[in-house]
């Protein structure tokens, strides 16, 4: 029982780390292409 209980919150453990990879990868984006947008109404 012990285990299942470890299992589990070790899957819930990497699965939030995965979404947190993803929503930084998403932010990442989102600023490069803003930064993307102002350049080019600069030019």
């Amino acid at each position: 029982m012990k285990d299942d209980i470890h299992m589990y919150i070790h899957k819930q453990r990497s699965i939030q780390e995965k979404q947190m990879c993803l929503n930084a990868s998403k932010e990442s984006f989102y600023k490069s292409e803003e930064q993307t947008l102002e350049a080019v109404g600069r030019l």
